[in-house]
């Protein structure tokens, strides 16, 4: 029986076929943060606008915009885009790596159009088998690896305080300050799009903001309900922080058990987010309480016993404290349930990237990887942290490290003047460090 491996090997190598940087995501993968009018295929490189004069003459072009198929042209060519510097900097690394170039174009909604996707012209506009989309910013959190761009509470927050004393700049209200008139013609190119999308999906996934405070997160269930031609190889997700009332997880609940007994969705998934465990989850996720998080974990648990819940986590500097207790607790939760972690590493702001902290702590990170594999999680949750290691334990590219740790220090000790913590005793590990790391001069 083929194994993980060598299932991506297989893809991998017909990928380099085609171009040895052909990546099915920006073709098939999209996703759209209507409320900013901005679109990214896949998620990891930055978003770019989408101009409003395309979506007028076609809604598709909140995928298909012209830069992104200008970045389609150059795969096709056998040149790298820049912005997809996430797989890059993985497939730089000495040795054979697997980057989510592969491991998404093996996915199931990519994988069967490889041969297809690579036989059409750069400029064709196509329907994406994987949407994620924002229908908002409103959001309860204000995360220390996110901005205003995609949280309303980190907004007030910036009104409030103005800019971070950082030399890096992370946050910006420039990117956000769309008004709900300015945004609404992307939701309404978007609802024009969805009769033409919706029968070819595999993967529609609603992100936020907190997509559970939007109330186009619940039209979207009602309109799939109501369809009299349900797209039934459709896998139905939601991202959501597991941070809002209780009664908005049960109505979330309701809806989907419904629309599963009634055979108008295949499956659906719940993707929720932790970086760690203890107060320093708390710390990185401002607003997170895991005891109210871990009780609308339950009720999921309770009413959704078949859906599989993905924990996305992304990995910081902050991170390696307390990572193994987190690993302990989603041993447990795999007891009950299918779980799967899905790590990614932190690239922005690069002021909290893993790569600021001395290689003595690859040590910590092996443990857990030992941890892992004591555990039998799977060789797609290990290989995931295996690449972190990787990463931070090869100079594969530049990084001003000291520049960020003396950024790293301003942004925190900000941080607690606005938000009334304390970096130091909530990651007393990290104390030595924070004092050595604010003496820097450059």
């Amino acid at each position: 029986m083929p194994t993980f491996f060598d299932d991506i090997n297989e893809t991998k190598s017909k990928l380099d076929k085609v171009s040895p940087c052909f990546c099915l995501a920006k073709w098939l993968q999209v996703t759209i943060h209507l409320h900013n009018g901005t679109t990214h295929s896949c998620h990891h490189p930055k978003v770019h606008r989408i101009p409003l004069e395309e979506i007028k003459k076609n809604a598709s072009a909140l995928h298909n915009t012209s830069f992104k198929k200008q970045q389609r042209k150059l795969m096709l060519n056998g040149e790298r885009p820049a912005e997809c510097d996430y797989c890059w900097s993985i497939e730089d690394l000495p040795g054979e790596h697997i980057s989510d170039r592969h491991v998404k174009s093996n996915d199931y909604w990519a994988k069967d159009k490889l041969e297809e996707t690579a036989q059409l012209p750069w400029y064709r506009d196509v329907l994406p088998t994987y949407v994620e989309v924002s229908f908002s910013k409103v959001c309860n959190f204000k995360c220390t690896y996110c901005a205003p761009s995609f949280s309303s509470a980190w907004t007030a927050e910036m009104l409030q305080h103005g800019d971070f004393p950082t030399e890096s700049r992370h946050q910006s209200l420039e990117e956000s300050q769309l008004s709900a008139a300015e945004a609404s013609p992307y939701v309404d190119a978007f609802w024009k799009w969805w009769p033409k999308l919706y029968p070819g999906l595999r993967v529609f996934r609603v992100t936020g903001g907190e997509p559970l405070l939007s109330k186009d997160t619940f039209k979207v269930i009602d309109e799939i309900a109501a369809n009299e031609k349900p797209n039934k190889n459709l896998e139905l997700a939601f991202n959501s922080n597991l941070g809002v009332p209780n009664n908005l997880v049960e109505k979330m609940c309701q809806g989907v058990s419904g629309l599963l007994q009634s055979g108008k969705i295949k499956s659906f998934r719940l993707y929720v987010s932790l970086d760690t465990w203890g107060e320093q989850a708390e710390y990185i996720r401002s607003g997170l309480n895991l005891e109210l998080f871990c009780k609308n974990l339950e009720t999921v648990m309770h009413h959704l016993p078949e859906i599989e819940i993905t924990f996305m986590c992304t990995y910081s500097a902050l991170s390696v404290i307390n990572f193994k207790e987190f690993l302990k607790k989603l041993a447990e939760w795999k007891e009950k349930q299918r779980v799967l972690l899905d790590i990614s590493y932190l690239r922005h702001p690069q002021l909290l990237s893993v790569k600021l902290l001395p290689q003595e702590y690859a040590k910590d990170m092996r443990e857990c990887l030992e941890y892992m594999k004591e555990k039998k999680f799977t060789d797609y949750e290990i290989n995931k942290l295996q690449r972190v290691i990787d990463y931070f334990e090869t100079d594969a590219e530049p990084f001003y490290a000291d520049f960020f740790r003396r950024d790293f220090v301003k942004y925190f000790e900000e941080i607690d003047r606005r938000r009334g913590v304390n970096f130091v005793k909530t990651f007393p590990q990290l104390k030595s460090l924070f004092e050595e790391w604010k003496n820097i001069q450059l």
